[in-house]
């Protein structure tokens, strides 16, 4: 019976799982085979009536082959590849044979399989889970060294305002001229590009760290739904943005 395993309607596994033990799958392939038409049974008549016609003379032999060449039909094409009839799924009738004993259900043990996702081991979806976990924490850590670093950052651009305002004031009191008050001008403007350089430093830091905020929601967000390939073409990659995805879209079409 090679029929493709359908997921589990509840949670969405591949069987067996919690939902869809081993011994249901069994029991649901041996009702599929008991209710195909059985016509291995005319056969057996057929050999009885050749037994009957072979006891009363010799003379009934050619008519025993004919009768046993009527009985005995086709084997179903589908039920003999595959084990399924799609006849009889579809129109709940074949006028095929479908022999039971043409095929054997494998019941040996299944590779191990992972608790959670149900596939093989190693388990890609629990790899892919861990990896999520780890980016996280790596964000976390980047953000709060982030964080530190504006909050050092605002300090220090306190201290440049108050040496400015400082400085200001002093120049304010006493009035100089030529090379002093160039001397002092050039003092003011040094701290004025130090003060325009620290505050543009703390907008660099404050836009990545925004970034790096994002980044992680998008993570715990994975974490919390599960959101990771496992066997399917991502191939055990993690799933990218939204704006790769839509990107790589965009290719595609423009490519057709």
């Amino acid at each position: 019976m090679s029929e493709p395993l359908r997921r589990c309607r509840k949670c969405t596994l591949l069987p067996p799982c919690s939902h869809t033990p081993l011994e249901k799958l069994y029991s649901k392939i041996d009702q599929a085979r008991a209710s195909y038409p059985n016509t291995g049974h005319k056969c057996v008549d057929a050999e009885a009536v050749s037994v009957a016609l072979i006891n009363n003379g010799d003379e009934s032999v050619t008519s025993v082959a004919t009768t046993t060449a009527t009985l005995e039909r086709v084997v179903c094409p589908s039920f003999g590849r595959r084990g399924i009839c799609t006849n009889f799924q579809k129109l709940g009738r074949c006028r095929y044979a479908h022999p039971l004993n043409l095929h054997t259900i494998d019941t040996t043990a299944l590779v191990s399989r992972c608790r959670v996702h149900t596939l093989p081991l190693p388990c890609l979806h629990c790899s892919n889970a861990e990896q999520l976990k780890v980016d996280a924490r790596k964000e976390l850590v980047t953000c709060e060294q982030l964080k530190r670093d504006i909050l050092s950052s605002h300090q220090a651009l306190a201290d440049l305002e108050t040496q400015r305002y400082l400085f200001a004031r002093e120049r304010g009191k006493q009035v100089k001229w030529g090379s002093a008050k160039k001397a002092a001008d050039e003092q003011l403007a040094r701290m004025d590009a130090g003060l325009s350089s620290a505050q543009n430093d703390i907008n660099r830091l404050e836009q990545e760290l925004s970034s790096r905020e994002e980044s992680l929601e998008m993570l715990q967000d994975a974490i919390a739904h599960g959101r990771s390939k496992g066997l399917g073409k991502g191939h055990g990659r993690i799933e990218g943005k939204q704006a790769e995805k839509q990107r790589t879209k965009g290719t595609v079409v423009a490519a057709v």
